[in-house]
């Protein structure tokens, strides 16, 4: 009986503080209502940051967050004004889980550090005969990130841990996808393997962009393990996410007036964002603490732009040149975030960010320079995932580049471009009925015919272009072989690879010397 009483005793407790700070709630907010403020705001702001922070019941944080608008509204005028101290709390939570905004020194040591406090023992993954049994706010919660694979091994700076034996992307400091690596490791662990194959490829690209999403609502029975937790980092995924829930409700209530209401926000949004004139380099000598404020600028904006006002959406337009320079950057950590953004953005308004995009897909083919071809890939993952069908009049446009990119010789570059293709090329059966977007460009109109012909003719042989040879060749060519030359320029054009397959004495040297000649 013992253990019963005190098990009683516990939950009279938690009722009771429940209770009590629901009570301090109800109070502060009358007084904000009736625009009645007490000389010292603490008894208002502290019960209504606290059930922001904690509060499980969707009307008592309803209130909280209704509340905290009317306050700041009531105190914009107030000397001192205690606005911008509440918003940088708030900000400091919503940037502070390294599950949702991950380090730009480590981005990913975040989520092994996350497999290792919650595997059998402390030994990292374990084997199929005893699965891992993640915590219920762990992965099930990483709701905010990406899941991959483990770093790969190799040097220790980039496989920290020393328990990845065998890996398919690597992801440090300056190299590597993480939305692909989260997934991986989060795949690895959900199936009880040390590394996951690409059996299912769009299975992959779904867990991983679901992961990263902003979206902010939480299904009961997670909110209900997070806050009985008494882990830290529960903890602060819980601030996170309340925190997050305050800042979109003030962006929706402010509405077009967010600048002016709120400019110790929007500053800190908005003005690191836009110093950033060309893609980061390692020589770029920026300091942490500004490194720091363009990863807080780059998280505020992922998560207000889904509750922005439209007419504030112009105002993101014009960095998305800024934005396109985070994803083209050196550190991983940054283009991950610049690409999240870019995934919020285009779910709002797609044809502008589509087109910056199309503008720079040629740098997805400089072999010198890993970063941009990281970037650009990881930016199409989000996008593909963030505005679902609407990509289909741009299918066309993206299959190419990105066909061209599976046989990268960077392995993150290679595998996401393999997933990428999994889910574009399921999409064009529909890209033949769709008319070209509203505001699309002539050039890209034109692009998307040209590539659409390419497409035609990977997918159907028989409709390649005939090849007129440039030089004179002693030999008729019959039709069958006429058609090999034909396929063989079709791969020529497009720097695409194939095998040249036949009986013997059917003339393949003859067809492979006439390609020859033609170069």
């Amino acid at each position: 009986q013992g253990p019963s009483v005190l098990a009683a005793a516990g939950r009279f407790q938690e009722f009771s503080q429940a209770t009590h700070a629901r009570v301090q709630l109800c109070v502060a907010c009358c007084l904000v209502q009736l625009g009645v403020l007490p000389d010292k705001l603490n008894p208002v702001i502290r019960p209504t940051m606290e059930t922001i922070k904690q509060e499980s019941d969707p009307l008592f944080k309803r209130i909280a967050l209704d509340t905290l608008f009317r306050l700041l509204q009531h105190c914009s005028t107030r000397s001192p004004c205690p606005n911008a101290k509440i918003l940088r709390n708030l900000i400091t939570m919503a940037t502070r889980d390294q599950l949702h905004t991950p380090s730009t020194k480590v981005p990913f040591n975040a989520y092994v550090a996350l497999v290792m406090r919650h595997s059998v023992a402390g030994s990292g993954f374990t084997t199929p005969s005893t699965p891992l049994t993640p915590a219920p706010a762990a992965l099930a919660n990483a709701m905010t990130f990406p899941s991959t694979a483990p770093p790969s091994a190799g040097p220790a700076d980039r496989n920290p841990t020393g328990i990845f034996p065998s890996v398919e992307a690597s992801c440090d400091q300056f190299d590597g996808v993480l939305t692909l690596s989260v997934q991986q490791l989060v795949s690895s662990v959900v199936t009880g393997r040390r590394t996951r194959t690409l059996s299912s490829p769009v299975h992959s690209i779904t867990m991983a962009t679901t992961a990263m999403s902003s979206n902010v609502s939480v299904e009961p029975v997670q909110l209900s393990a997070l806050l009985a937790s008494s882990d830290p980092a529960d903890q602060t995924i819980l601030q996170r996410i309340g925190s997050q829930q305050a800042l979109q409700h003030l962006c929706a209530e402010f509405g077009d007036q967010l600048p002016q209401g709120l400019p110790v926000f929007w500053d800190m949004m908005m003005s690191s964002l836009e110093s950033i004139t060309s893609p980061l380099t390692e020589e770029s000598g920026l300091s942490d603490d500004i490194m720091n404020q363009l990863m807080t600028s780059l998280q505020l904006c992922e998560i207000c732009v889904p509750r922005l006002h439209a007419q504030l959406l112009d105002k993101f337009e014009g960095v998305l040149n800024q934005l396109f320079n985070c994803v083209l950057c050196v550190y991983t950590s940054v283009r991950h975030m610049a690409c999240r953004v870019l995934a919020a953005l285009a779910s709002r308004s797609l044809t502008p960010v589509m087109q910056g995009l199309m503008d720079r897909l040629s740098l997805l083919t400089n072999e010198q320079v890993a970063c941009y071809r990281c970037g650009l890939i990881e930016s199409i993952m989000h996008i593909v995932d963030a505005v679902r069908l609407s990509i289909v009049p741009y299918v066309v446009l993206l299959i190419v580049p990105v066909l061209s990119r599976m046989s990268d010789q960077n392995s993150a570059v290679r595998l996401s471009a393999s997933l990428c293709f999994a889910t574009l090329i399921r999409l064009m059966p529909l890209e033949s009925g769709v008319p070209n977007p509203e505001g699309m460009s002539t050039e890209l109109v034109a692009r998307r015919d040209q590539e659409r012909h390419f497409l035609e003719q990977l997918l159907d042989g028989s409709r390649v272009d005939d090849f007129q040879l440039p030089c004179t060749v002693e030999a008729e060519l019959r039709k069958y072989q006429q058609d090999g030359v034909n396929w063989l320029a079709f791969l020529r054009k497009y720097n695409l690879h194939g095998i040249l397959c036949d009986d013997m004495g059917l003339g393949k040297t003859l067809q492979t010397i006439c390609i020859v000649m033609s170069d």
